[in-house]
């Protein structure tokens, strides 16, 4: 009998036990619990499958193995092999189609009279054991450090600049949701001639736009909601514009999304720079001038989207990696991220995050029913080390923030008021919201709170005082 491990859940094996059973018979199929794990991979198993993040490849000797270790890792966008006898999948789905497909994008894995092969022998029995060969690849060619390539593989493995590391992963397929990545880093693959020239291309673009920054504390903050219609990108306008009264530098980019907003908002109250061109436009075009990227107004650097950006080049892991570098440009960088669900292009971004602020309001109850997406927030947070806030709006009082906050076991950094009318008002007036006496006076003092978070220690170094914020208004674009 060829026994074989899930330490998945039984929800997530519901598609794929049936296909198991069929392709390799004669076999029984086991739950594990996480301590179990490492007794299995001691064991003459016959595979083994577990998530990325239960499992540290850097503690196992894989030419020791008797059976075949399955690892999903949804950080990745394409499978690919360890070593003999490991394999990596980005989702138990695309495991599944692996067995049932037989022309396979990984030679190794093929379909062969009804039985899945894996590497010319997918039964690691006896006879494994009996003959073991010498893994192709040894440990160190693949370090991992709770599953990340240290700065020594990487530039052993394609000698990429340390000074500004990349995250060189495949292209992002944007049909694929993951659930729980489990590095800071995708493992480095080659760097082709092409991508090489749009990395060059990529420096020259941020050198020639955005480089600046005054305060040696560089931050990026994601700004975030579970649902929609909760003001993120009106926030996150209106609090860079606050903050640019300060005596830091400040960038908002909008990162890859369906339906891009930035540009649409910031055109209610400024027409649109003459000859503009976005990032992406810019570094996918070379007869573009790179110096038309810049879009200042308010005090901030904006990096909005064309609408055309989404559906355009084919976006990689690598050029949301460039993008994301121009905010290392400031002192603090703003992500509008798109509300809802986070999506694999999302993901990408998240590792380059220092915190991420969720925005939620009154609706509680639908915001509880978010508990799912509020969970594979606190994974991305702890895999990414980034740290997560809570900001609620439409607030009836601080009280019923603070209870809503302790319920999702977020700390809380601003609550603020409905400022529906405000919000209607602005856009029919085209002007921002802390433009109108009123909503400045509700948002000044909740601000200066978060800001206070935010700056810690650098709070009354940096705040402006009556002379510095009339010189900051009258040389705003």
């Amino acid at each position: 009998m060829k026994k074989i491990y899930l330490a998945i859940s039984e929800e997530e094996s519901l598609g794929i036990k049936p296909v198991l059973y069929k392709k390799i018979p004669n076999s029984e199929i086991l739950f594990i619990s996480d301590q179990e794990i490492e007794e299995v991979l001691s064991s003459s198993f016959h595979m083994l499958i577990v998530p990325s993040h239960k499992i540290d490849l850097s503690e196992i000797n894989t030419s020791d193995l008797a059976g075949t270790l399955v690892i999903l890792d949804p950080s990745h966008t394409e499978s690919f092999s360890v070593s003999r006898n490991v394999d990596t999948y980005n989702s138990i789905d695309n495991f599944k189609v692996a067995i049932l497909t037989k022309d396979l994008e990984n030679q190794d894995l093929k379909i062969e009279n009804n039985t899945l092969s894996l590497k010319q022998n997918f039964d690691h029995g006896e006879e494994k054991a009996q003959h073991k060969e010498p893994s192709t690849q040894k440990n160190e060619v693949r370090t991992f450090e709770g599953s990340k390539l240290t700065k020594e593989t990487r530039k052993a493995m394609n000698n990429v600049n340390e000074t500004e590391e990349g995250n060189l992963s495949k292209p992002v397929n944007l049909e694929v949701l993951p659930s729980a990545p489990f590095s800071k880093e995708d493992p480095i693959l080659s760097l082709e001639p092409e991508h090489e020239l749009k990395t060059n291309r990529a420096k020259l673009i941020r050198e020639n736009n955005f480089n600046f920054g005054k305060w040696k504390g560089n931050k990026i903050i994601g700004v975030w909601s579970p649902l929609a219609t909760n003001g993120v990108s009106t926030f996150v306008m209106n609090y860079a514009m606050f903050l640019s009264d300060f005596d830091i530098d400040i960038m908002v980019l909008e990162p890859l999304k369906k339906d891009p907003v930035l540009k649409s908002k910031l055109t209610r109250y400024q027409s649109v720079p003459d000859n503009w061109v976005s990032f992406f436009e810019a570094l996918h075009n070379e007869e573009l001038d790179i110096n038309l990227v810049k879009w200042f107004f308010r005090g901030v650097y904006w990096l909005p989207l064309q609408k055309n950006d989404y559906l355009g080049e084919k976006w990689t892991n690598r050029d949301i990696n460039e993008y994301m570098k121009n905010l290392k440009k400031c002192d603090i960088g703003f992500v509008d991220l798109p509300s809802k669900e986070i999506e694999s292009f999302t993901v990408e971004v998240l590792k380059h995050l220092d915190e991420l602020w969720i925005i939620i309001d009154n609706r509680y109850d639908q915001t509880l029913e978010e508990i799912e997406e509020f969970n594979r927030i606190r994974q991305y947070s702890s895999t990414f080390n980034f740290a997560t806030k809570l900001i609620v709006t439409r607030c009836p009082d601080e009280e019923w923030a603070k209870d809503l906050a302790k319920e999702l076991d977020f700390p809380l950094i601003g609550v603020l008021p409905s400022m529906d009318a405000e919000i209607q008002m602005s856009e029919r007036g085209h002007k921002p919201l802390l433009d109108y006496f009123r909503s400045r006076k509700k948002l000044t003092p909740i601000f200066e709170v978060i800001t206070t978070h935010l700056l810690g220690s650098y709070f009354d170094k940096y705040k402006p005082t009556p002379w510095k914020r009339m010189k900051r208004i009258l040389s705003k674009g």
